[in-house]
């Protein structure tokens, strides 16, 4: 059963997306090859064309991919597809699973493109050896070792942040709809104030922590911070953001777990 619930709600949320990602890749590709023609005065008008509309493209595909996983969760939990929903032969835990597996995989797949469709357009030999250069100097004042963990920190910290986003909205949909009206209103408030709340705090935290942490302290004290406080923010920030999809996903679970009220 959870095995449907995953491929139906995938088809959904992605029968859409699917467009835009053809069409993110098609944007890429077209561009990629306009920046190999001679640059006269009308390819360089053409190419900015299109990398700003690619760029447009990545910024749809984030939002939408957001906004379809919200109105799915909201339709088959809240809505009239929810009372055959609530009336499968499964847990209410287990339909909370499902609605959560396919939305951080929505988010995956939904960044993947994106990064792809980046590298189709700037991974040229050109690009490739200064960032080669860049990661060689940088490889040699820190170690290279420690710049891959680093490397790979900040991408699942850009990730992880989708998700908390994806999350607060889900939470507001959950808590919106507890209430008899207004609840889209609510939705929208409580997914933007959870949000928000949650976003000043880490920054009363990372303070909390510059009082005892010299590191941390550059950030607020110098132009320059150096290597070991960039370090370290990056991965204070990793702990946190796991710290805040942890707590949205226990407390929007445990709180559907309570009841529903369908409209």
């Amino acid at each position: 059963m959870l095995g449907k619930l995953l491929k139906y709600d995938f088809k959904w949320i992605n029968k859409v997306m699917v467009i835009y990602y053809i069409i993110a890749f098609t944007l890429a590709i077209l561009t990629r090859f306009v920046e190999t023609l001679e640059q006269t005065v009308i390819v360089t008008i053409i190419d900015k064309i299109l990398v700003g509309t690619l760029i447009s493209c990545f910024f749809s595909i984030a939002i939408t991919s957001l906004i379809r996983i919200w109105v799915r969760f909201r339709i088959e939990i809240y809505k009239d597809e929810s009372y055959l929903t609530h009336t499968l032969p499964v847990k209410k835990s287990t339909i909370y699973n499902s609605k959560m597996i396919i939305a951080y995989l929505t988010v995956l797949l939904s960044f993947i493109v994106i990064l792809v469709c980046f590298l189709i357009v700037t991974l040229n030999n050109e690009t490739f050896e200064y960032i080669k250069n860049i990661f060689n100097e940088f490889a040699h004042l820190i170690g290279k070792t420690k710049l891959i963990g680093l490397i790979i920190s900040v991408i699942f910290i850009v990730i992880l942040e989708v998700i908390y986003m994806m999350q607060a909205g889900i939470f507001g949909v959950i808590v919106g709809n507890r209430y008899n009206n207004h609840k889209a209103l609510r939705t929208v408030l409580v997914g933007l104030a959870s949000y928000l709340v949650l976003s000043g705090l880490t920054l009363v935290f990372l303070y909390l922590i510059s009082t005892v942490n010299p590191a941390i302290k550059e950030l607020y004290t110098s132009n320059m911070p150096s290597i070991k406080a960039i370090e370290q923010l990056i991965y204070i920030s990793l702990g946190i953001y796991l710290v805040y999809n942890l707590i949205f996903y226990y407390a929007g679970k445990k709180i559907l777990q309570k009841g529903v009220n369908v409209d």
